[in-house]
C-alpha cells in the first residue's frame, strides 16, 4: 500500500466560518488530534472555502495567543529509515518581517518515553520563504518569495529521516525548491520510527499576525510502497466527498427511519439522529454514491461514522467495494468508540489497476458486520 491518508475536509460540515469553530472542532478531532494554542476557544479551527470556493479547507485564526494551534495524524505504524510522502495544499497571509511561524513538523517515538520527539520541521520564515530543519539544525531553504500571500499553492514534502542515507525534498506548485540525499535528517538519537505528522496553524502575537487566517487543504501522506501512488502526486491534488445516492446490490440493515437505508448514510457532518443498524454478523449495506467528474483517481477512502451498539459491546466491521463482478474488502476494524473509520482502495478490485472514473461512479460501497 502507497496511499495512507488524504482529507479534503468536505465531509466535515457545511457551515464555513468562526461561529462553527466547536463543531468543527469535535469533527476534526474523529480524525486528527487537535490542539488549541493556550487553550482558547477562539483558536479553534473552522472552515473556509477551498480553491475557486470549491469545497472546504481548514481555518486557523489564533486570536490573541501566543502558541499555535495545529492538527496532528498518526501514521499506522512505525516508519524506521523508510521514506514517506506529504502533500497539503495551503493559503498564507504575508510574512515579510524577521521571524518563523511552524508550517508541518514530522515526529518519531521518545525511547523509553510515551511522548514524541521532533525530528524534522518546514516553517514559514521571513520574505515570504520556507525553510527546512532537522530541529534546531537549519538544512535549506527556498527561494525568497516562493510562497505568495493570499495564494492559494500546493505543499509536497518528500523525507526518509536516517543518519547517513536521509533524504529530503520540498516542492512548492510542482517546482522542487530544495532537496538532498545521503545526508543526515535524524536529530534523534538512535533507531526511531517515525508516526505522527503535524500541520500547524497561526501564531497570534508572532509577527503582528493576530488576526490573519492560514487554511489548509487537500492533504495526502503515502510510503513509497506498493505499485502505485509511490511519489509526489502533484500539484492538482485534490480531495472531493462522494455520499450514497441511491441503495446498492446488499441491503442487510435496518434503517432507524424511513425505508431507504442510503438517505440514513448520506449527512454532512456525520451524525447519529438517523442510522443504519447491522445487528447480525454478515449484514450488509451497500450504497451507490455521487458521480465523479475529474478522470485521474488516486485512490478511493471509504468512511462511515460508527458507534458501539446499545449496550455498549465491541462490535465488528469492515468496509467492502462492489465493481462490476467482484467485491473487495478492507480489513476488520473493532468499535470502541464513536468515530469515523476509514479503509482505502487505492486500486479498482476488478481490474486490479488504478481507478478510472467510469468504474468508480459504477461502483458501490458500504459495510459488513464481521462480529
Amino acid at each position: 500500500m502507497a496511499l495512507l491518508m488524504f482529507e479534503g475536509f468536505e465531509g466535515m460540515g457545511t457551515t464555513e466560518g468562526q461561529a462553527n469553530k466547536a463543531n468543527i472542532t469535535e469533527q476534526v478531532r474523529k480524525k486528527f488530534s487537535v490542539y488549541v494554542g493556550d487553550n482558547n476557544d477562539d483558536a479553534r479551527p473552522y472552515l473556509r472555502p477551498g480553491e475557486d470556493s470549491v469545497g472546504k479547507s481548514l481555518a486557523f485564526q489564533n486570536i490573541a495567543t501566543t502558541a499555535q494551534t495545529n492538527i496532528s495524524w498518526a501514521l499506522p505504524s512505525d516508519y524506521v529509515s523508510e521514506t514517506l510522502v506529504v502533500g497539503f495544499r495551503i493559503k498564507t497571509p504575508d510574512h515579510t518581517t524577521t521571524g518563523s511561524l511552524n508550517l508541518f513538523s514530522v515526529y518519531a517515538d521518545n525511547t523509553g518515553n510515551s511522548d514524541r520527539q521532533l525530528e524534522l520541521y518546514i516553517d514559514f520564515s521571513d520574505s515570504n520563504k520556507l525553510k527546512l530543519r532537522r530541529q534546531a539544525t537549519f538544512l535549506a531553504e527556498s527561494s525568497a518569495n516562493a510562497i505568495v500571500n493570499d495564494t492559494w499553492q500546493y505543499i509536497e514534502f518528500k523525507f526518509n529521516v536516517d543518519d547517513t542515507t536521509g533524504l529530503y525534498e520540498v516542492r512548492i506548485d510542482d517546482t522542487s525548491e530544495m532537496s538532498a540525499s545521503g545526508t543526515d535528517t535524524r536529530a534523534l538519537s538512535g533507531i526511531r520510527g517515525v508516526n505522527v505528522l503535524r500541520w500547524w496553524g497561526m501564531d497570534g502575537q508572532n509577527n503582528d499576525q493576530q488576526s490573519d487566517e492560514m487554511l489548509i487543504d487537500d492533504i495526502y501522506v503515502l510510503d513509497t510502497t506498493g505499485t502505485v501512488n509511490t511519489s509526489f502526486l502533484g500539484s492538482s491534488t485534490g480531495v472531493k466527498a462522494l455520499y450514497p445516492d441511491a441503495e446498492g446490490t446488499t441491503i442487510d440493515f435496518t434503517p432507524s427511519t424511513g425505508t431507504d437505508n442510503s438517505a440514513n448514510v448520506d449527512d454532512n457532518p456525520p451524525g447519529d439522529t438517523d442510522y443504519n443498524d447491522g445487528g447480525t454478523n454478515g449484514d450488509i449495506d451497500e450504497y451507490s454514491v455521487d458521480s465523479l467528474t475529474e478522470t485521474v483517481v488516486y485512490g478511493v477512502s471509504v468512511q462511515t461514522h460508527v458507534k458501539p451498539d446499545a449496550l455498549g459491546r465491541q462490535r465488528t466491521f469492515r468496509h467492502r467495494v462492489r465493481s462490476g463482478a467482484t467485491v473487495g474488502n478492507g480489513s476488520d476494524i473493532p468499535i470502541t468508540d464513536d468515530s469515523v473509520r476509514e479503509t482505502i482502495f487505492e486500486t479498482d478490485p476488478n481490474t486490479s489497476a488504478q481507478w478510472t472514473n467510469t468504474n468508480l461512479n459504477n461502483a458501490e460501497f458500504g459495510v459488513e458486520v464481521r462480529d
